[in-house]
């Protein structure tokens, strides 16, 4: 699941994509919790704080990425196959 960092209203979005998510797939889905645009700190809206305890909440891993510069990008993906 991916927020943007820059944008609160997508972070407030996410509880509510997750409850569809786990009542609509396979209960051994893998989920982590990415906000993304973390290239984009001076515009950020959603604290890294915030972003660790939303995912510490639901048992998920979190990053904070950039699909823009790669941060974390790969990390993210290599800890939702290993585990």
């Amino acid at each position: 699941m991916i927020y943007d960092i820059c944008n609160h209203l997508s972070f407030e979005h996410v509880e509510k994509w997750l409850q569809q998510l786990r009542q609509h797939t396979h209960p051994s889905i893998v989920l982590s919790l990415m906000g993304n645009k973390a290239d984009m700190k001076e515009s950020r809206q959603v604290s890294l704080e915030e972003g660790e305890q939303l995912a510490k909440k639901h048992g998920l891993s979190f990053f904070e990425v950039s699909a823009k510069d790669a941060t974390n990008v790969n990390k993210a993906f290599e800890k939702m196959i290993v585990g």
